[in-house]
């Protein structure tokens, strides 16, 4: 498992995100629903294993609960009739999902907050798309986003 220092430097700029305070998104996989969920919270993820047939598939990245110093909200919204989750920084896209029949999975309607370029040591979370099972997917492992079998990266989801 990878932690918050491995993916943000421990700089102390004002412009940084204190790493101190980066929690875990966590990653299931669904194969009867094609589709990559992640959240932080931990009872969400138990209940989706437990009830709705998702396997945890561990720490996907690190991000803030709460906004803090270069920090934009990661949305999340839910596509029921493409059973697909889709995480974006970009408000345009959140418009372009919402129109496509998208909806917010969560009250607040983001899942944290993510740095949105390079800053402060960060890394880049890359985002994958399968067409042929309507499934976005993140992962900060590089040689994951180029093998996953399926997947065409789509770019950046944050950093």
């Amino acid at each position: 498992t990878a932690s918050p220092e491995s993916q943000v430097s421990a700089t102390t700029s004002s412009s940084c995100a204190n790493v101190a305070n980066a929690v875990p998104l966590l990653r299931a996989y669904s194969i009867g629903g094609t589709d990559h969920f992640y959240t932080t919270n931990l009872t969400e993820m138990n209940n989706s294993v437990a009830v709705n047939g998702y396997s945890f598939e561990g720490d996907a990245t690190f991000l803030w609960p709460t906004q803090e110093a270069s920090t934009v909200p990661l949305y999340r919204l839910w596509s029921l009739s493409s059973s697909d989750h889709f995480y974006t920084m970009d408000k345009n896209e959140v418009s372009e999902a919402l129109a496509q029949g998208f909806a917010f999975d969560t009250e607040a309607q983001n899942v944290g907050y993510v740095y949105p370029y390079s800053i402060c040591g960060a890394s880049p979370i890359y985002r994958l798309f399968s067409s042929f099972g309507s499934d976005h997917f993140y992962t900060m492992n590089q040689a994951e986003s180029i093998s996953a079998p399926g997947y065409v990266l789509e770019g950046i989801a944050g950093y």
